[in-house]
């Protein structure tokens, strides 16, 4: 958790005493906070961690390694701000040809969030997947959970500066995803509950 805080300081623009602050407090509250998120909601813990690092990560690529007080001095319209694919142009992997197309924030996320899922949902004694469809359930719906935090973030882009907006988006992103993945894991549970019919038997010759 905390380098992924100093990571969004970094994106947000902050100083290097903002971007010292920001360590510290994540520190702090990596420490406070995250092992009783570990005991209570291992999955969802794991996930706001290791696949909001990921996250994190991937939205500084799409945004082309650079600072949100960079790309509000080329965007064109709010969400180009928090968005992936700034129209800010530093060379980076985000504006190579072909990877451009790429969403690095989603793949982030999905690369280093899923695995630990998995691995909590053993340490924990149960289904490590749900079956592949669902795996591609979660994965979809935490992204659209993304993609909805980050449009609330656009329309609140005008009254906060930019460093404002990069942590609202943070903030907005990661609820998001959460909302996301427990609404997966409800259907799963009600899927699951679902009485079904045991299979007839087939009338054997006499």
């Amino acid at each position: 958790m905390t380098a992924q805080v100093a990571l969004l300081a970094r994106i947000a623009g902050l100083d290097a005493g903002g971007v010292a602050a920001a360590v510290a407090i994540g520190a702090i509250g990596t420490a406070m906070l995250v092992p009783a998120a570990l005991r209570r909601a291992p999955e969802a813990a794991v996930m706001l961690t290791a696949g909001g690092l990921g996250m994190t990560a991937g939205w500084w690529a799409d945004l082309g390694f650079t600072t949100a007080a960079a790309v509000a001095a080329h965007a064109r319209e709010p969400l180009d701000l928090v968005w992936c694919r700034s129209p800010a142009g530093p060379a980076s992997l985000a504006s190579l040809p072909g990877l451009r197309h790429i969403s690095w924030m989603n793949l982030g996320m999905l690369a280093l969030g899923m695995p630990a899922v998995a691995a909590a949902r053993r340490r924990g004694g149960r289904d490590d997947a749900h079956g592949i469809a669902a795996l591609i359930a979660c994965a979809a719906a935490m992204s659209t959970g993304m993609s909805a935090g980050t449009r609330a973030a656009a329309a609140l882009a005008p009254a906060l500066g930019a460093s404002g907006v990069v942590v609202v988006d943070w903030a907005l992103m990661s609820v998001g995803m959460l909302a996301g993945m427990a609404a997966v894991e409800r259907a799963h549970r009600w899927i699951a509950q679902i009485p079904r019919k045991p299979p007839i038997a087939s009338a054997r010759p006499s």
